[in-house]
């Protein structure tokens, strides 16, 4: 197997996993109808995230999903995130997706908080993440304004 291949069944076999796959061999893994969306969906995303037009967005509402991946490094947490999508050029909607999201970051998932998104204008329920949430209450502060406060 080239690196390309391998670093693709790595990828595969975390979101089979993630979507409560079993995984017992290469072949196996590209033969699931799972396996298959969850290709599919990944390509969605990366070319929102590429092409997508830009929005900010609200989070109404989490919930957790009960998914859990525990990886060597870093877990991660599945979520259902309510948002309010507010686009420039057109009305505002909303939506429910469902994402992993690494478990330290949970926490800046909560209602009110503002985070910028991508989303596909001829189908606004594929959305993807572009930031991570801030706070209502969280205050911008540059670096050079912190040293004045300082002072």
């Amino acid at each position: 197997m080239n690196k390309k291949r391998i670093v693709i069944f790595i990828a595969i076999s975390l979101i089979a996993l993630f979507i409560g796959g079993t995984i017992y061999s290469y072949k196996k893994i590209y033969q699931s109808d799972i396996v298959q969306l969850a290709i599919r969906q990944h390509r969605i995303m990366n070319d929102l995230a590429n092409n997508g037009v830009e929005a900010d967005a609200v989070i109404l509402g989490v919930e957790r999903t009960g998914f859990v991946i525990a990886g060597k490094t870093a877990a991660r947490t599945g979520l259902k995130i309510h948002l309010q999508v507010n686009p420039v050029s057109r009305p505002s909607f909303q939506v429910l997706i469902e994402r992993a999201i690494l478990s330290s970051d949970v926490y800046l998932y909560r209602p009110g908080a503002r985070l910028k998104i991508n989303y596909n204008p001829n189908d606004t329920s594929q959305v993807v993440i572009m930031s991570n949430p801030v706070s209502e209450s969280a205050k911008q502060v540059q670096p050079a304004e912190r040293l004045k406060q300082k002072n």
